[in-house]
């Protein structure tokens, strides 16, 4: 089905695993149509992580919430059941790879290894379990691909795995270095492992690998801390070029030796060795055949068609004709909205992935403040993660790419950035998570890289890394909340590893993780927001996995999750990002389904989207309330 890739497009590195499918027109693209494809026609999720095709023409989907089977007319979804040790691992879906013999294998975020059995329509699991050393090496499964003779390759986060057909085991592989090409800590594997044309990328059987920092060029941007601004084009090892510095998700090669570049927020373009970048093709929303989102997640090529899976916008399938290319605009001035705060004077403040919004109510006034690099004193960067207020009514402002911002009202900003060789500054500057807490303190989090807790003078740091096998540990994955309750404990959540409680005497964490075979624990482990009710629970809101209520007292965890669970509790969509508890007791929740009122006394919930309300979108990423 595949045809096999041209030396010069031999070896990808950090981003994506290569599909070349032959019957692409010869000539230069010139017009691009799209047809979308959502979940209005039956898709589980907008947020497409991948593709494969079968040999039985079926196209596999994989999103944020179950694998999709199209059949060119409809769509059959698959989902994980826990009471069903046939179904799909995980709802999660990573990457996707159909063998020389036809078989699908699926790759999952949280619980390792699928391969579906076509003649039962039925799934076989293969998790990491951690006391046997020949299942898979981690639950985080990055990559399939295999081998001219037939061996299957499996990348993890944590090492690359050799599929043994004939025991069913794998025999694990680790790199030594924090830069390793295929598996660990980047996102895919090399196209194929050939030792006898790429002498020195892997000696494998000598049981290790020869790693090479010049090829380890970019990690998946939502991942790794090791990310550089854009992709190489990789000769041998030797890096040759560079895309535009801008952050690339997924790439397709075509057999004129052309390639499509997907982009995390500049749509897609089409790119021809030795002329560059041809054309660049984006999101317009006065085109309704234009690109659904600029967010690009993955590329497939099927025959005269580019299918492009984006975050949030769906499905696209790209039709390549012979007219006049059209370019299509950039979004307008603000940019994705990511956090929202409401301040003590009744401002409300939205920070942004293009810098940040003032609205004052009473005068039904806007004032923007952006990233300008000739004036020191205006915000350190322009993508905003994260905003606290303190007790003296300061804005503290945390941004992707620039640390923090300090906005004492009526002055300019002061930035805290990380400086070599200074204990006392950032230790990065990808900041996520803030919290000024009832001791003054400052708390940072960061994008996997832990948290910084600052003293109330600012003359002392303590750094806490993520430390992976520890149960008193951080444990992994980017901050995305640090919340102070009532009583003054400090509450973590974070993206793979859970919610967090910080013990202050013992200076060490209490995890609660996700545990498929607990039905009582939390439901996931990307917690992203969390608030406090009247009566001291916590909620959580989980992406992927709904909302949880969790009472301190007696650690136990309640649920509220979609209709695809109906033993739980209902909520319209698993895919929160944000909740606000009101004054009568309620939980405003934030999902990608719009926003859902939840009366915890009984139990019910109100839904609203653009269907049946004003909402603007659908997506709704974070809240304030405005104190009316």
């Amino acid at each position: 089905m595949y045809a096999p890739l041209s030396k010069f497009w031999r070896v990808v590195l950090g981003l994506c695993t290569w599909l070349v499918v032959p019957g692409m027109a010869q000539g230069p693209p010139i017009d691009l149509r799209f047809e979308h494809l959502s979940r209005a026609q039956g898709l589980s999720n907008s947020d497409i992580t991948c593709f494969a095709q079968d040999n039985d023409g079926f196209f596999w989907i994989g999103t944020q919430d179950g694998l999709n089977r199209y059949d060119g007319h409809q769509v059959t979804v698959y989902r994980h059941s826990p009471v069903d040790s046939t179904s799909l691992a995980d709802n999660s879906i990573s990457c996707l790879y159909v063998d020389r013999q036809g078989r699908l294998w699926v790759g999952t975020e949280n619980n390792g290894l699928s391969r579906y059995r076509k003649e039962l329509d039925r799934f076989e699991n293969f998790p990491h379990l951690p006391e046997d050393p020949q299942s898979l090496s981690y639950h985080y499964v990055t990559s399939i691909t295999e081998t001219s003779e037939g061996q299957l390759w499996v990348g993890t986060l944590r090492g690359l795995n050799a599929w043994q057909p004939t025991t069913q085991d794998f025999e694990r592989f680790f790199s030594q270095s924090s830069y390793v090409m295929a598996g660990s800590t980047l996102d895919s594997l090399v196209a194929e492992l050939d030792t006898a044309s790429w002498k020195s990328l892997a000696t494998l059987r000598e049981q290790k690998f020869t790693d090479w920092p010049d090829l380890a060029i970019a990690a998946k941007a939502t991942m790794d801390p090791v990310v550089w601004n854009g992709i190489a084009e990789v000769v041998r090892a030797k890096v040759v070029r560079d895309f535009d510095g801008a952050y690339i998700r997924r790439l397709v090669a075509d057999v004129r030796g052309g390639l499509w570049i997907g982009y995390e927020r500049e749509g897609l373009a089409y790119f021809v060795p030795g002329e560059g970048v041809k054309k660049h093709y984006r999101y317009d929303p006065e085109d309704s055949t234009s690109l659904s989102h600029d967010e690009v997640y993955s590329l497939c090529l099927d025959g005269p068609w580019l299918w492009v899976g984006t975050r949030g916008g769906g499905l696209n399938r790209l039709a390549v004709s012979r007219e006049t290319f059209e370019r299509y605009p950039y979004p307008p001035l603000a940019g994705h909205i990511k956090e929202v705060l409401r301040d003590e004077d009744g401002i409300i403040w939205a920070g942004d992935d293009l810098g940040l919004t003032r609205y004052d109510a009473r005068s039904n006034r806007f004032t923007r403040y952006q990233h300008h690099p000739d004036l020191p004193n205006s915000l350190s960067a322009s993508l905003v993660n994260a905003l606290y207020q303190d007790q003296q009514a300061n804005l503290w402002v945390g941004c992707l790419q620039g640390g923090v911002n300090l906005h004492v009202p009526h002055q300019p900003f002061h930035s805290m950035q990380p400086l070599p060789g200074n204990p006392f500054s950032l230790t990065k500057g990808q900041v996520t998570a803030l919290l000024h807490d009832s001791q003054g303190r400052l708390w940072v989090g960061y994008y996997q890289t832990g948290i910084d807790v600052f003293s109330a003078d600012r003359k002392s740091r303590r750094h806490i890394p993520f430390v992976e096998g520890v149960n008193q540990g951080l444990g992994e994955g980017t901050v995305f909340r640090i919340f102070e309750d009532r009583q003054g404990h400090i509450w973590i959540g974070t993206y793979r590893g859970g919610l967090q409680r910080y013990q202050e005497e013992a200076e060490s964490f209490i995890s609660y993780r996700y545990d498929p075979d607990d039905p009582d624990g939390i439901s996931g482990n990307d917690v992203r927001d969390i608030a406090e009710d009247a009566q001291g629970r916590l909620w959580l809101a989980i992406h992927g996995g709904g909302v949880c209520s969790f009472d301190p007292r007696t650690e136990l965890f309640e649920h509220w999750r979609s209709a695809h669970h109906p033993n739980q509790r209902s909520l319209a969509d698993d895919w929160v990002f944000c909740l606000e508890v009101d004054r009568q007791g309620q939980v405003v929740v934030g999902s990608v389904q719009g926003v859902s009122w939840l009366n915890p006394q009984d139990g019910t919930t109100r839904d609203y989207n653009q269907a049946n309300s004003s909402l603007a979108h659908n997506r709704v990423r974070s809240m304030a309330f405005d104190g009316r």
